[in-house]
């Protein structure tokens, strides 16, 4: 396989991969109540890294900080995260989950649990381990270059 095939058959399957993950996610969370808007993986960040940044969620996502805003605003608005002024730099906010977001977040687990079952299922642990550690080696190749 050359390298040039090598490259576009990855990126195919990582982009059907990443689309197929949020259709499911998507229509998974809207069956439990939580509306398709409310991006998950920003829950999931908030709950990973509590009282981080709006700047550092734009940073960890890769996208634009307006874009952040504003998705940060519609989680505020439904109740989802609390913003309050960094007393250490008045100009950020540092973001939390509600107790709405809270439950919101044990929802995002259970589905990605399902998630993982689904996609794994026939592949042998040492497969997914291997799979994992190429990605990564890809990924930290492509950090190298930037």
């Amino acid at each position: 396989m050359t390298s040039d095939n090598f490259t576009n058959k990855l990126s195919r399957s990582l982009s059907a991969l990443e689309r197929r993950h949020r259709r499911f996610m998507n229509l998974a969370l809207l069956e439990d109540g939580v509306p398709v808007d409310i991006p998950y993986r920003y829950i999931t960040a908030i709950k990973k890294h509590p009282n981080t940044s709006q700047d550092f969620m734009a940073d960890l996502f890769g996208v634009d900080k307006s874009l952040v805003a504003r998705k940060i605003r519609k989680m505020e608005l439904s109740g989802f995260i609390t913003r309050q002024p960094d007393p250490d730099n008045r100009r950020q906010y540092m973001l939390n989950l509600t107790e709405k977001g809270e439950e919101i977040y044990l929802l995002i687990i259970k589905r990605s649990e399902q998630w993982e079952a689904l996609i794994t299922d026939g592949i042998e642990e040492a497969d997914r381990i291997t799979t994992s550690a190429v990605i990564s080696r890809i990924i930290e190749n492509l950090d190298r270059c930037n």
